[in-house]
Parts: C-alpha cells; sequence; structure tokens
C-alpha cells in the first residue's frame, strides 16, 4: 500500500473520530483531530481528486467547529478554503456564511446565504428541499437581524451591482459619494420604518425577497435609487430615475391582464408618487 493510500485512510480515521466529537459537542477535540486529518492530506503538498474530496469535508466541519468555539476568523479562514476546493458545495458557502455572521458581518454572510441557496440540489430531491428551506430561514433570521444602516449598505450595493450588470443605467444628471448614498438610503429606510409604525422597517422584507429572487427588477431599482437621491438632495437625478421607473413600469406589463393590471397601476402609482417626490 502506498504513503498516499496510507495517508488517506488515517487521514478518514481521523475525521470520524473528529465527527464523533462533534456529534458529542466536543469541539475543541473535534478540531485537533480534523487539523491532524488536514495535515495528512496536505503533507508534501500532495492532492488527488480523492483528497479532495475529503479536504472540503474536513475543512468544513472543522469550520463549524472552530464557529462552535466563537473562532469565527479561523472558521471563516477555513470555509474560504471550502469554498475554493469545493465552489458548488452548499453547505461550504453556509460555513462562510456562519462565520461572517460570527464577525457581525451579516451583509456578505447574506451573499454567501445566497450563493448556498442558489447552490442546492434539485427542487424534486427531498433532502435539498429540506436543506433549502434551511437556508430560507437563515437568510429570514440575518435579514431581520440587519440594522437600518446595513439595509442602506445592502441597498446602495444591490443598486451598484445592477449598474455593473448594465440592467439599470448610472447617474448621469448628479450624483454623491457612496458614503453619501448609504447615508441617504439610511434617512429614507428611517423614515419608511417610521411611517410604517411598524418595528422593522418594510424594506427588511424587501430585501429578503430580493436575496431570495436574485435581485431588484429594473423599475423597483429605479424608483429606490429616486428616494436616495431625493434624500441626497439631487432632486434632477430623482426626477430622471423616477421617469426610468414610469418607463420601466410600462415595458414590465406591457402584456398584462387580468390581476397584473391592478399590479401595473400600483407600481405606477408609486412611481408617479416618487416623481411628485422628487419634484
Amino acid at each position: 500500500m502506498g504513503e498516499d493510500s496510507l495517508g488517506a485512510m488515517k487521514a478518514d480515521y481521523l475525521k470520524r473520530k473528529a465527527d464523533g466529537e462533534v456529534r458529542k459537542q466536543n469541539y475543541r477535540d473535534a478540531i485537533l483531530h480534523y487539523t491532524e486529518a488536514l495535515e495528512l492530506l496536505r503533507e508534501g503538498g500532495r492532492t488527488t481528486s480523492g483528497q479532495d474530496s475529503a479536504l472540503h469535508l474536513i475543512l468544513g466541519n472543522r469550520s463549524l467547529a472552530l464557529a462552535r468555539c466563537g473562532k469565527f476568523s479561523h472558521a471563516l479562514e477555513d470555509a474560504d478554503e471550502c469554498v475554493r476546493v469545493s465552489p458548488r458545495w452548499a453547505k461550504a458557502h453556509w460555513r462562510r456564511a456562519q462565520a461572517l455572521k460570527g464577525l457581525k458581518r451579516r451583509i456578505e454572510a447574506l451573499e454567501a446565504l445566497k450563493v448556498s441557496h442558489e447552490s442546492v440540489g434539485p427542487q424534486d430531491d427531498e433532502g435539498s428541499a429540506k436543506e433549502r428551506e434551511e437556508v430560507e430561514k437563515e437568510i429570514r433570521r440575518v435579514v431581520v437581524s440587519l440594522r437600518r444602516e446595513e439595509i442602506a449598505e445592502w441597498i446602495v450595493g444591490a443598486l451598484q451591482k445592477l449598474q455593473d450588470r448594465k440592467i439599470i443605467a448610472p447617474a448621469k444628471v448628479e450624483d454623491v459619494t457612496d458614503e453619501e448614498k448609504v447615508e441617504a438610503c439610511f434617512r429614507h429606510v428611517k423614515i419608511s420604518q417610521q411611517q410604517s409604525g411598524t418595528p422593522k422597517s418594510p424594506y427588511h422584507e424587501k430585501v429578503h425577497e430580493w436575496v431570495l429572487h436574485s435581485s431588484l427588477e429594473p423599475a423597483e431599482a429605479y424608483e429606490l435609487r429616486s428616494a436616495m437621491y431625493c434624500r441626497a438632495k439631487c432632486l434632477r437625478q430623482a426626477q430622471a430615475d423616477a421617469r426610468m421607473a414610469i418607463a420601466h413600469t410600462h415595458l414590465r406589463y406591457s402584456e398584462a391582464s387580468g390581476a397584473a393590471i391592478m399590479n401595473k397601476y400600483l407600481d405606477l402609482a408609486r412611481a408617479y408618487h416618487q416623481l411628485g417626490v422628487a419634484y
């Protein structure tokens, strides 16, 4: 039996031993065993496809154990490497999200959970369905925990991504710095919450929806950006964005019928209201 095979067998034994310690919540012992297993797999810099398969499981499990011990920075390092080794494994992104959450980097945790949600297996698979449901619950938990400042930061980032992907056009009339955008968006979120009379801003629910469904529609993105520019006192850009929101609403519902007509007029009403606010 070659050294590689013997090392892989020892690593597998240590992994199973560590898994048992995790089940008993003996996380420190588990970390030691996972570390020994990783050292065996990495010995001499040798990695084979079989070892890579074991590697991502050990990294993911050690990340879990480290997080349970409150060592979130180290847990993130393992999760990052796990994602590099196995980028399509949903659990790798889940581990990364948990480490980021522990570090209070909730916006990044949301992005990791989004990737985890997208990486879960087929819809008709029972195990995948349960995993997807758990990821969705965790997304909601993280969104609910977001402060208004974080909601504002997430929205500004989402708008920038849409702009980078050329889904919405960049501001051409006038603009402000990213910091000013976040501040303006924060004021908008705060006022929206005050007007709603609820403990959480309506944007908590919207962010949850946007994360699960990948993105904002162009019409609502322009409407939201118009509101942001209003708070930033960039009224000409706010007017331009409100007009774009109206145009994209018409485009979105160009073939609408039945109940969709009502949604069209509700969306148009919001867009025209935003245009009025901008003036």
